[in-house]
């Protein structure tokens, strides 16, 4: 039956004489449970909510909140519970706002906040999260100050650090100074004095006497950091010669262990035959699979592969001297062969890492080579807070930026790593140019999707989507492109005289420029990752020996690294890759070392493609890894040419046309095989999405 209006009035009066009366027995029983909080608010114990067993004299006794909640028991009695609340709320009611966020906004919104930061060897700089007149005077009272009125910084000598920070100190808490952090203090200043080159006197002279000055002077740098140290010189410099003149330095702690890459194990047994004449040839052990370690073994080789599979036996052998051959390979600690390869390092005495690519995309990168030099000189936590921005994410430390590159690039120098460019100290090599060549677009396949994935690529903001976008994108680019590719090929065929290198990443794409050569009865190498060691070395010596050999096809992932083609001046790119890094060394199959002549280099690029995206991220990533020192390269200044057909179509093009198709060879679909390849290629493909 409803109840009338007056009913219902009367029912609520009662409500809250109850509701009234609640409150003033409460009281009545604790005062101090049932009064006002500090906040203004009702409190209330945990006796009144839980029920509390009565006492002697009648009263409640108070009892403790339990250690856990149970999960159907709401956490917030006060606000949940209907007891404690208005019969009937108004669900538009404004709450108060919070005093504490209101608290730490006042607190923050007044404060200066200064980062300290190198900015040379000698200097320390900060930047002020907003102008401070009373910082500003205090700076000015620092003897060595210097002002950039460009930046608008401040910059101090080392020695007026402590100075500075009891200066801030005196201003207050309206200063927040966040300084250098220990590890940074630790080494800089002072400067050691370098050693002389008494020490070449230990090594094999036949290998001193191959050793050009600056790689002297690399030796030198790992003797005086203990033989622990990162050789990042530029690819094509040696860096090969200067780990074993260390290695031989150190003779003593012999056995040694090389990693490198499968195919790379036979030119490091050669080079120790060539340049270490005193080590006996049964003495150099090469490891293809699970296997035997022979006794008295003096050089083990082995892929990082093999070291995961044969780690106690190489253990047993106890290694005291380990070189990491493209030592960015182990950048990731999740990795099996990295943990392998870190197990290792702990027990040996000297460690070498050769790469020519200390980090392919970001700083964090670093990190594991790092600590393999020196894994007590700062944590995961430290090196990634101060120099990739990291921070605490959703789904736990982020660590994919970057921060405080010019400081990180002192540290590298001073601590680490030592690196020297092409030409810094190769003077007499021939220089090397890139150029963008804007393939003829009546000959790419555009497909109507591609309108469609670029618009979602670009719309997608979730980093898993994109990823997958990109990969089909860049699968179905390689399979519109090749018949233009080929096409530019063919003419470079009937224009260059000289030898050409074309890298390729799609079997699609390798596949078709090959039938393209056989077609024209040219001769050619071809090698992928299918290419045995033992063929890949005798293609290598033909093309650089044989004049008939003209272009040489290379799988980019397989061939970046460990081959010298110094018999070409032209390399083409007939495919991107969206690490800059792995670009970089292709290029430097031919520019390097034993090359006088000038090189070009000139990227194949297909309009309204994958191609598109990939060579803006290659462009922002590169910018990074200079910053940080960890590369020279730049791929914006290039030049730029475009391919295009006959502007005014007559009948006789239309047969010149169906001539070059029939002769360029129609590519095949590529398939799902080439996108799961992609994935294992590479377990850093989209740090780009990051951007």
């Amino acid at each position: 039956m409803a109840c009338s209006p007056e009913q219902i009035a009367a029912k609520r009066q009662q409500a809250l004489e109850r509701l009234k009366q609640n409150k003033a027995n409460a009281q009545q029983v604790n005062p101090s449970v049932s009064g006002k909080n500090e906040n203004g608010g009702i409190s209330i114990n945990s006796g009144q909510f839980y029920g509390s067993p009565q006492t002697s004299k009648g009263t409640s006794a108070p009892r403790t909140l339990p250690q856990k909640f149970d999960n159907k028991i709401k956490p917030n009695p006060l606000k949940d519970n209907r007891i404690f609340s208005q019969p009937y709320t108004n669900k538009n009611q404004v709450k108060p706002p919070e005093t504490v966020n209101v608290a730490k906004k006042t607190a923050t919104s007044y404060k200066t906040v200064i980062k300290c930061a190198l900015v040379s060897e000698q200097k320390f700089g900060i930047t002020m999260s907003k102008f401070n007149e009373e910082v500003t005077k205090a700076c000015k009272l620092i003897g060595s100050k210097t002002f950039n009125n460009e930046k608008k910084t401040w910059s101090f000598h080392l020695n007026d650090y402590e100075t500075f920070l009891q200066l801030m100190q005196e201003l207050g808490d309206m200063i927040t100074v966040e300084g250098l952090p220990r590890f940074i203090l630790k080494i800089f200043p002072p400067q050691r004095a370098s050693l002389d080159m008494s020490f070449l006197s230990s090594i094999e002279p036949k290998l001193v006497d191959s050793l050009l000055d600056f790689q002297k002077q690399g030796v030198r740098y790992a003797i005086e950091r203990q033989g622990r140290c990162i050789i990042a010189d530029e690819m094509g410099l040696g860096k090969t010669y200067q780990a074993l003149a260390i290695a031989d330095f150190y003779k003593d702690d012999w056995p040694v262990l090389v990693c490198t890459t499968a195919s790379m194990r036979d030119s490091w047994a050669e080079k120790i035959r060539q340049l270490l004449p005193s080590v006996p040839a049964h003495k150099v052990t090469l490891l293809n699979s699970i296997q035997s370690i022979p006794p008295g073994v003096l050089f083990i080789l082995s892929s990082y592969a093999a070291v995961e599979k044969n780690e106690s036996k190489i253990a047993e052998a106890q290694c005291k001297v380990i070189i990491l051959d493209e030592s960015h390979m182990v950048k990731n600690r999740k990795t099996k062969s990295t943990s392998s390869v870190l197990n290792l390092v702990k027990t040996a005495r000297r460690v070498i890492l050769l790469t020519g690519t200390p980090a392919l995309s970001r700083p964090c990168e670093l990190f594991t080579q790092l600590q393999m030099c020196d894994k007590s000189f700062f944590t995961y936590k430290e090196y990634t807070k101060r120099y990739c921005a990291g921070y605490e994410g959703t789904f736990g430390w982020n660590a994919d930026g970057q921060s405080n590159l010019e400081e990180l690039n002192l540290l590298l120098m001073r601590k680490f790593m030592i690196r020297r460019t092409k030409d810094e100290v190769m003077s007499e090599m021939g220089e090397k140019s890139r150029e963008v060549i804007v393939l003829d677009r009546e000959l790419v396949n555009r497909k109507d999707s591609f309108s469609m994935l670029a618009n979602n690529y670009s719309q997608t903001s979730n980093g898993k989507k994109k990823e997958e976008i990109l990969l089909s994108f860049y699968s179905e680019t390689a399979t519109a492109k090749a018949k233009a590719v080929c096409a530019y090929v063919r003419k470079m065929l009937k224009e260059e005289k000289k030898k050409f290198i074309v890298f390729a990443y799609h079997h699609v794409m390798m596949e078709a420029l090959a039938k393209l050569l056989q077609d024209l009865d040219e001769k050619f190498i071809k090698i992928d990752g299918r290419t045995p060691t033992d063929v890949r070395s005798s293609m290598v010596e033909m093309f650089q020996t044989q004049p008939s050999y003209r272009v040489a096809v290379l799988s980019l992932k397989a061939c970046n690294a460990g081959i010298t083609l110094t018999a070409a001046q032209l390399v083409i790119f007939a495919e991107l890759y969206w690490n800059p890094s792995t670009l970089a060394q292709g290029e430097s199959r031919s520019h390097r070392i034993g090359q006088d002549e000038n090189v070009v280099v000139r990227y194949l690029l297909a309009e309204g493609t994958a191609d598109d995206i990939i060579w803006s991220i290659i462009q922002k990533k590169q910018t990074i890894l200079n910053d940080a020192g960890l590369g020279n390269e730049d791929f914006s200044d290039v030049t730029q040419h475009i391919e295009t057909s006959a502007s005014t179509p007559k009948i006789t093009s239309y047969f010149e046309k169906a001539s070059c198709s029939s002769s360029v060879p129609q590519p095949p679909v590529s398939t799902d095989d080439d996108v799961k390849k992609l994935l294992e290629d590479d377990d850093d493909l989209f740090a780009e999405l990051d951007f």
